[in-house]
């Protein structure tokens, strides 16, 4: 079901033409369309590929998603460059509610910090959606979606309710117990949740993406923001990020 009287959510796709674009840009519309709200295809081309090519490869894609029933206007813009610099510049002008990447990319650079890593530390404003390569985006209406991490904000809260309209299925919260003696629980506006929580330790973390990754969660939604959850570990989404094995949504 596609969202109604919701608020209307920019939705943008990172789009790699040499990285399974059709599975990225299909993604990206089943997303839009349950938000609500517009989809832009962002693509900046390699030195070696035309302009001219490169838009008829977009306007393609588009018109192929358009073909199979998707009524969605979908936009695109081209740039060329540097890619990190290009990315930077899109966020800071455009400032999408969502952007929507492909597969986790490889590490680059003398520091091995990959694309998505970058995307992510480049804005605090737009929730970023990354998925594995090969993963398709099923039905919501029954969505098996997790929660890790405390500070979620009233955004983040309100963009996991659309994900969850209409849902019956518990919201899965994962925690780390900070073992301080705190008994306080956040509130969440979800009616029913299941609770995972584990012991902090040095491998806590780890545990829990594990545990993530062999139960049936099929979205795992986490804030950018530092948490107190995430003690012994340097930084919580850059780990989770490259271990998961499941859709994300890094909330910002």
């Amino acid at each position: 079901m596609e969202a109604q009287n919701t608020p209307d959510y920019r939705v943008s796709v990172l789009l790699e033409l040499s990285d399974n674009p059709e599975l990225v840009l299909y993604n990206a519309v089943q997303l839009t369309k349950r938000l609500g709200g517009t989809l832009e295809v962002f693509h900046v081309k390699s030195a070696g590929q035309s302009t001219t090519d490169a838009l008829a490869e977009i306007e393609t894609l588009i018109a192929q998603q358009q073909k199979h029933g998707e009524r969605l206007p979908i936009g695109h813009r081209l740039e060329y460059g540097n890619v990190k610099h290009r990315i930077r510049d899109y966020l800071a002008l455009v400032k999408p509610d969502v952007l929507v990447m492909g597969k986790r990319r490889n590490r680059m650079g003398i520091l091995g910090e990959s694309i998505t890593e970058f995307v992510i530390d480049q804005t605090n404003a737009t929730n970023i959606f990354v998925f594995g390569e090969g993963q398709r985006l099923g039905s919501f209406d029954e969505l098996h979606l997790g929660v890790f991490g405390r500070n979620l904000n009233e955004k983040g809260k309100s963009i996991i309710m659309e994900l969850k309209r209409d849902s019956l299925s518990a919201v899965r919260l994962f925690d780390i117990n900070p073992q301080t003696g705190e008994t306080e629980k956040p509130a969440y506006p979800w009616q029913r949740t299941i609770p995972y929580v584990f012991t902090q330790s040095a491998t806590a973390l780890d545990a829990l993406i594990s545990y993530v990754n062999r139960t049936q969660t099929e979205l795992l939604c986490m804030p950018k923001g530092p948490s107190r959850t995430f003690a012994f570990q340097r930084n919580a989404v850059r780990e989770v990020l490259h271990k998961a094995k499941i859709p994300l949504m890094i909330l910002a």
